[in-house]
């Protein structure tokens, strides 16, 4: 099966699942549209942590130095 560049792909919810898979489908050129029912992204932290397997599998996205803490 061929991926298309000119899918429209609809993505309900911008919660990390959503996000990851927006982020892994753009990586691949395909550009989808996220809806959410907030407004924007919260002001305030919802994680406490993540996972050095979700790290594994968001490296090839190259997010991770994102995911860091900063100094």
């Amino acid at each position: 099966m061929t991926a298309s560049r000119d899918a429209s792909i609809l993505i309900v919810g911008a919660g990390p699942t959503g996000l990851t898979a927006a982020v892994e489908l753009a990586r691949r050129g395909i550009a989808p549209r996220i809806i959410d029912r907030k407004e924007g992204p919260t002001p305030l932290a919802k994680a406490v942590g993540i996972s050095s397997h979700s790290l594994d599998i968001l490296e090839p996205s190259k997010v991770v130095p994102d995911c860091s803490p900063k100094d």
